[in-house]
């Protein structure tokens, strides 16, 4: 799936500050090299680095032991309220606020990144390695000019910006569009309720293996089994092959054995140790 637009982004934090803002954070998990879920009661946020995040009352499963950043992560901000979640100049950069005033840095430009501040926005850890050492100050990107009705109008018809949107997939990636916007066609859509739902199903096409563990040992197993079952199928063909050509011989005999029997005489008075015979179909 391709990363999102600041637009979608945008979409997806609205939804996402509705739901798990004032909640507390249960528990936090790194499902895969950069996918991270973290727990808000009934709603789980699921952060791809560099690619997209979205709220689902589904998460996918977490492994058992967690990485050192996971358990940095539990150790600072676990069970703590969260009190803002937000965008910083409306640039790629997601800022997770919590009631201890440590706020994790959600990076989602290039491959991403994931940076844990403390109450004084000095750098007590990051996923991969920052410019500056940790204890120092974090640097927000300077601020840019940028004109919000000029991005819109890209997006959507400045007049329709203010009506409801509304969510699908298409040709298996995510958009937001007006209803009566008509560039899509409509027969290729997946409807569905919010944003956050459109890009989980998005993702679960893309992201096949992110399976139950369980799961994943069956279908080896399955594909052993049936691996040993085409080598015995192809065992069984050759064997058939030659109690074929074996009845095809016997057959021969009995119906040539006058013939063979000449052949066989001919053969000792020559002094020939062997005889060959031409079977045909």
């Amino acid at each position: 799936m391709k990363p999102l637009s600041m637009w979608e982004y945008s979409a997806l934090l609205e939804e996402a500050q509705q739901k798990i803002v004032k909640k507390y954070l249960k528990k936090i998990y790194q499902i895969d090299k950069k996918l991270f879920r973290f727990d808000f009661g009934e709603f789980s946020l699921i952060v791809q680095l560099g690619q997209y995040f979205y709220l689902t009352k589904n998460p996918p499963s977490a492994p058992q032991n967690p990485s050192n950043f996971i358990m940095l992560l539990r150790k600072y901000i676990n069970s703590k309220k969260l009190e803002k979640f937000y965008q910083f100049d409306f640039d790629r950069y997601y800022i997770l606020e919590f009631s201890n005033k440590n706020k994790l840095i959600i990076e989602q430009f290039a491959k991403g990144n994931m940076i844990l501040l403390d109450e004084n926005d000095k750098i007590l850890s990051s996923f991969y390695p920052t410019q500056v050492e940790k204890k120092s100050q974090y640097l927000y990107p300077q601020a840019k000019e940028f004109d919000l009705a000029v991005f819109i109008g890209k997006k959507y018809n400045l007049e329709d910006k203010d009506k409801p949107k509304h969510y699908c997939i298409y040709n298996n990636e995510p958009f937001l569009v007006c209803p009566n916007i008509n560039t899509i066609n409509t027969e290729q859509i997946r409807t569905f309720g919010s944003f956050s739902e459109a890009i989980e199903f998005a993702a679960e096409l893309e992201n096949k293996k992110i399976k139950n563990p369980q799961e994943d040992k069956e279908n080896k197993e399955l594909l052993k089994l049936y691996k040993r079952l085409e080598e015995q199928q192809k065992i069984l063909l050759a064997t058939k092959q030659q109690i074929n050509d074996y009845q095809k011989i016997i057959q021969y005999i009995e119906n040539n054995s006058s013939k063979i029997e000449q052949l066989i005489l001919k053969a000792i008075a020559e002094g020939k140790k062997t005889i060959k015979l031409k079977i045909e179909d």
